[in-house]
């Protein structure tokens, strides 16, 4: 054997071996990097089919003048058919986490643009030995090529690749179609080519397909650079595989029904039109496949769970291995409060799904006793419905999950989240972080749920909790040590962590699949192979046999230890209903929609890295959570300079809390350098004064008054920022209404408001000593440049070599 193969044999094994063992203090890293190629999370829903839906949505009276409207009214803010779509995404995150084969009936997530490819589409490139299929059920025109299939090997042997031309860069959910059969590959592998790598994602079709089924969410950029291809490698040699339909994003509404299109968001319509849409282009599908009732209000009812069947082939498999989870909030006197779960039977014993009861009670239950074990952690503490969390009407049996459309194949039930004619839990169902936790414990449920009834194959291990107190540094050229806090685990926050899981990105936005790291008592981990010469950034998520937790911030890191030392701190937790983005109402007014992380990730620390690095490429820049640098894990007295990222942290998360302006007011008595940016900065600290003194003292701004009426700020004459021009966001999104202020305690004004001669940035210099605060969130202005052109600014006065 030559010298150069066993170098590459010991180097390989050492690979394999740090992926599986953290690295030590003491230990030589292996080079590894990004992931090339990983695989989807799994969890105590791998080899589940979860049918979801959000009930309601925009709906045309196509039985009058097909003018469109929602089914229930703007009411306290919110209108039930956005939250229930709303609440589905939520449950959506959870579940595919949890290792769940998700198949939505509205859907997911906020990407207005598309792509649809069929198999016989531009763009469509086949490799290997694919046949044409002979029909049946397929998406396409019915003069076109049905589908392609190829035998499996076990090792891959035939490739088709779906390579679209995306429009725009962002977070885009994909969908695959393919038809169900008994010969499919239990295994037929989707693989996902996005900006951050490439996430395997396996579908059994013998058990689901005729129709969508969610491959996950990934950041694309924009052209051609990402692609699904479907492979012919299996477990199970000599079955099939199928190449028909992906989608990339949701769209826009295009259905006319005699009074023009929506003009709404595919999302927002009635799950009835996501359904039709597909089915008007696809091949051997009956229209009472999903409805046999004219008037659209009243199809919409019965046409996700008719279409579930549809799309499921009960000859494959038990039917203890899927199950239907709709999501509505409900209305009454006003005054009700809490979680229900609906059930059949009162009328029509035939009308309740065999499990029905189990599965309401089941999910309603964990919902209640998981969020009112949470007091003082909302707006408002969750009412305890106590004994009574089901509901069946003497007068009706709910038509979303009647037995006659689904016949005995899974069960279903809805859940009513709360009343949204009530102003408390109106408020609630308007906050992420509620949203966020009914989620994480419908999840929670139905893995009890499925344990009950499948014989105890699903363990009862509740998905963990994110990590806490994340940050990272780079000990030598190349590596970068991560370390972290381990999160609570109970009935509110999750079960025990078995391991971690450890994202890396080069850009900030893009992450690949990330490497599993063993051991819940692990709490530190280095990752080598890296380009010194450019920031990379890392997220951190918890595991267990339930599940994937949500990952960390993103937190950023140079890797390399010779130079001048930044420290970014991501201050910025805030997420409540007053940072929502709204939508037009057609009666007029705004509702509130409620986004989850994987629409909104928390990238502020990584947008601020990209700013300084783009402006000095010669700093080394280091990443902490606020928390690790009041809880003591990181000293800032051990950087040359500090950005402190707060976004739009505001009084309830406190901008600064009293330990963090101390250590902050303590580093730069000895001569530290800060740079401090957050709309409401001044409003906390100063007008609310929760730090007035080191507002006016250290940071040396005063507060005059909330949301400016400007459009954007320039640098004062003379000043750091001398030079600086920036337009403000102005979509609902992120716009953050920064403070207006003034310089106090011998500051002066840095920037300041189009018009006016309030400051948006005051700046100080005492000796070494050096201060920028800023009420414009570095990372919410639009423009990358003026980015950049704000951090070289702050570095040439905190006199940083370039």
């Amino acid at each position: 054997m030559k010298m150069h193969q066993l170098r590459t044999i010991l180097l390989v094994t050492a690979v394999l071996a740090a992926s599986v063992c953290p690295a030590q203090d003491d230990e030589p890293v292996v080079s590894l990097g990004p992931v090339a190629v990983g695989g989807r999370p799994t969890g105590a829903l791998s080899g589940k089919i979860v049918y979801v839906h959000g009930g309601h949505g925009y709906t045309a009276n196509n039985d009058r003048d097909g003018s469109w409207t929602t089914q229930r009214p703007l009411l306290l803010g919110m209108v039930e058919d956005l939250g229930n779509k709303d609440q589905m995404d939520f449950f959506v995150d959870h579940i595919f986490r949890a290792g769940a084969t998700v198949v939505p009936l509205r859907p997911v997530g906020d990407q207005p643009l598309e792509v649809v490819m069929d198999n016989t589409d531009p763009g469509v490139t086949f490799k290997g030995d694919w046949r044409t299929g002979l029909g049946g059920v397929y998406f396409g025109q019915a003069d076109a090529e049905p589908y392609r299939f190829a035998h499996t090997t076990a090792a891959e042997t035939a490739t088709a690749e779906y390579r679209p031309n995306l429009p725009k860069a962002g977070v885009w959910p994909v969908y695959a179609w393919a038809t169900a059969g008994g010969n499919r590959a239990a295994d037929q592998t989707y693989a996902v080519h996005h900006a951050g790598g490439v996430s395997e994602v396996s579908v059994d079709h013998r058990r689901v397909g005729h129709g969508l089924v969610y491959l996950g969410s990934y950041y694309f950029n924009a052209g051609t650079d990402g692609a699904v291809v479907i492979g012919n490698a299996s477990r199970e040699p000599g079955s099939v595989v199928i190449a028909d339909m992906i989608r990339f994003g949701n769209g826009r509404g295009d259905t006319d029904r005699g009074g023009g299109v929506s003009g709404q968001d595919r999302e927002t319509e009635s799950g009835l039109y996501w359904i039709a849409w597909h089915v008007a282009r696809s091949q051997g599908i009956e229209t009472d496949s999903y409805r046999q009732i004219r008037a659209d209000q009243s199809a919409t009812v019965s046409a996700p769970p008719r279409y579930s069947k549809f799309m499921n082939n009960e000859a494959e498999g038990p039917a203890e291995d899927r199950v239907f989870v709709s999501f509505h909030s409900n209305a009454g006197s006003g005054k009700n409060r809490g979680v229900l779960g609906l059930y059949n039977g009162n009328n029509y014993a035939t009308s309740r799904t065999p499990h029905q009861l189990l599965l309401a009670e089941t999910l309603a239950r964990e919902i209640n006793e998981n969020l009112i074990a949470q007091p003082g952690v909302f707006e408002h503490d969750w009412y305890d419905r106590g004994k009574v969390v089901t509901l069946d009407r003497a007068d009706i049996e709910f038509g979303e999950l009647n037995n006659k459309y689904i016949d005995n194949e899974f069960d279903a039930t809805i859940i009513e989240t709360g009343f949204h004619d009530n102003e408390q839990d109106s408020q609630m169902l308007r906050d992420p972080r509620v949203r966020d936790a009914i989620a994480k414990a419908a999840c929670e449920g139905l893995i009890k749920y499925f344990h009950e009834i499948d014989g105890g194959r699903t363990p009862v291990v509740a998905p963990p909790a994110a990590v806490t107190h994340l940050r990272a540094t780079a000990p030598r050229d190349g590596v970068v040590t991560l370390a972290w806090n381990a999160p609570k685990s109970g009935a509110a926050s999750g079960g025990r962590p078995a391991g971690y899981v450890v994202y890396t990105s080069t850009d900030g936005r893009s992450f690949d699949s990330g490497r599993r790291v063993p051991g819940g008592a692990t709490s530190t981990y280095s990752v080598a192979g890296l380009d010194a010469k450019r920031p990379c950034f890392f997220r951190v998520a918890s595991y267990n046999a339930g599940g994937v937790s949500t990952p960390s911030e993103a937190l950023p890191c140079t890797p390399r230890s010779q130079g001048q030392r930044v420290l970014v701190v991501d201050g910025f937790d805030r997420w409540d209903r007053h940072m929502n983005a709204t939508q037009p109402h057609y009666q007029g007014g705004q509702a509130d929609r409620v986004r989850t992380r994987v629409d909104n990730p928390r990238l502020a620390a990584a947008v601020t890295t990209t700013a300084i690095c783009d402006a000095n490429a010669n700093v080394i820049v280091e990443g902490a959570a606020n928390e690790a640098v009041a809880g003591g894990l990181v000293s800032l007295n051990d950087y040359d300079a500090v950005f402190w990222v707060l976004g739009e942290e505001s009084s309830h998360d406190r901008t600064f809390d009293d330990r963090e302006q101390q250590l902050a007011a303590a580093y730069l008595s000895g001569g530290g350098k800060l740079f401090v940016s957050g709309a409401d900065l001044a409003w906390d600290l100063d007008n609310l004064n929760h730090g007035r003194d080191f507002c006016r003292g250290v940071l040396r701004m005063e507060f005059v008054a909330d949301s400016p009426a400007a459009s954007d700020a320039s640098g004062a004459t003379g000043s750091a920022l001398d030079g600086v021009h920036v337009v403000l966001p102005q979509d609902a999104v992120s716009a953050a209404a920064p403070d207006a202020v003034r310089a106090a305690g011998g500051g002066r004004a840095a920037l300041t408001f189009g018009g006016s001669k309030l400051a948006a940035a005051v700046q100080h210099a005492d000796g070494q000593q050096r201060v920028v605060a800023m009420t414009i969130p570095l990372e919410l202005i639009p423009d990358p440049a003026a980015r950049s052109q704000i951090a070289a600014a702050a570095l040439r006065f905190f006199e940083l070599g370039d």
